[in-house]
């Protein structure tokens, strides 16, 4: 791998999103998808910022670590 292609790789950040589906009728498909987000984030060097987690009743967490920016 060349300096830059390692100097673009380190600079991967991202917001995961995980969405309850009410069509699948699993309670745990929150944390599956979180697994798989977590497992492909390491896999491809990206630093997950924060979640956005939409579940039956709707929204139950986003925060933003403070300071962060997504270009």
């Amino acid at each position: 791998m060349t300096w830059w292609e390692e100097k673009k790789k380190k600079n991967r950040r991202a917001l995961a999103y995980y969405r309850h589906s009410a069509q699948e009728r699993q309670d745990n498909s929150i944390e599956i998808q979180r697994d798989k987000v977590l497992d492909f984030a390491e896999r491809h060097s990206i630093e997950i910022l924060d979640d956005l987690e939409i579940d039956k009743n709707g929204i139950t967490s986003f925060t933003l670590q403070k300071g962060s920016t997504i270009q």
